[in-house]
């Protein structure tokens, strides 16, 4: 008979039934649920969230096979794009119960440069493994660092500015404002700035 007949007799469901009441967590992710919400068991959650993880593993590996083509690496590459984001849902819902704090953790552990997952990102969607040598990709991420590049020289024109500005101001000083003028030019006495 079929797996999906073979599920449903009776004694598997008896079997879920006692797994269930003995506290086992599911993790089979064909019965992930798709709206992160409707879990209300922190065990559950983290380890919901551990599955998506495994299977990120698994993609992540998958994305760099030499053997697969074009269309399969967009195909893995969109769901490693999902699976962020459901890993992310997960990792929110997890704190609303009460758990631990996994987004600010990943964000500690990419600042130190522990762990870099997150591709590259192109427009908020991220290319990894072998989607980024794609040739559309290529060509995104070539007008991405154009435009970086753009912004910094425009940046690094406008700093360059502010410093000419600067050094114009700290050459004026009250006598462009005309304030030794009243003073009696055989003495060229000057007024500090102190008594003014």
């Amino acid at each position: 008979s079929r797996n999906k007949e073979k599920a449903q007799s009776a004694l598997n469901r008896f079997q879920a039934y006692k797994n269930k009441e003995a506290g086992i967590l599911e993790s089979n992710p064909n019965l992930r649920p798709k709206y992160v919400q409707s879990v209300t068991s922190l065990p559950q959650a983290e380890k919901w969230r551990s599955t998506v993880i495994s299977e990120i593993s698994v993609k992540l590996t998958r994305i760099q096979d030499v053997s697969i083509n074009d269309y399969q690496i967009r195909d893995i590459n969109d769901d490693l794009n999902s699976l962020f984001k459901e890993k992310r849902a997960w990792e929110y819902h997890i704190k609303s119960l009460g758990g631990n704090d996994y987004i600010n953790f990943g964000k500690n552990m990419n600042q130190a440069g522990i762990t870099d997952s997150s591709g590259l990102q192109v427009k908020g969607y991220r290319y990894f493994g072998r989607a980024k040598e794609l040739p559309d990709v290529k060509q995104a991420l070539e007008a991405q660092k154009k435009i970086r590049n753009d912004k910094t020289s425009a940046r690094k024109a406008q700093d360059e500015e502010v410093k000419a500005m600067k050094s114009r101001l700290d050459r004026i000083d009250l006598s462009y404002y005309g304030w030794y003028d009243e003073i009696n030019t055989t003495t060229h006495k000057k007024v500090s700035e102190e008594e003014i």
